[in-house]
């Protein structure tokens, strides 16, 4: 995670990796008067791992539930009930219209 102070810096960085690796993630988002990057290996993603957990442990997708506030959610919440905090990115906002408190909110409404 890269903490920048400055839009271009941050996409720099961006446009950096993803030209140059392949199998390497890289997001952006705003927070406050910074940019957060977050890098993360593309094989490791957390729809991925969630994927693997149900084929392990024999759970039905319709049993799993998210939530998240960050742009590396997104696929996560497409795929898997998907909730997002109110303080989630602009991104999100956009992908999802299930809307918590937070995560002990969402086990409340959900059990």
């Amino acid at each position: 995670m890269l903490k920048l102070y400055s839009y271009d810096n941050a996409l720099d960085v961006k446009k950096y990796i993803d030209e140059r690796y392949a199998n390497i993630k890289c997001y952006y988002e705003k927070e406050d008067n910074h940019y957060l990057v977050e890098i993360v290996s593309a094989n490791a993603t957390k729809s991925l791992m969630i994927e693997k957990i149900l084929v392990r442990e024999k759970i039905v997708k319709d049993n799993v539930f998210t939530i998240g506030d960050g742009i590396n959610d997104i696929d996560m919440i497409r795929k898997y009930n998907g909730y997002r905090v109110k303080i989630a990115c602009d991104e999100l906002k956009s992908i999802t219209s299930k809307v918590v408190d937070s995560v002990n909110c969402l086990i409340s409404e959900i059990i």
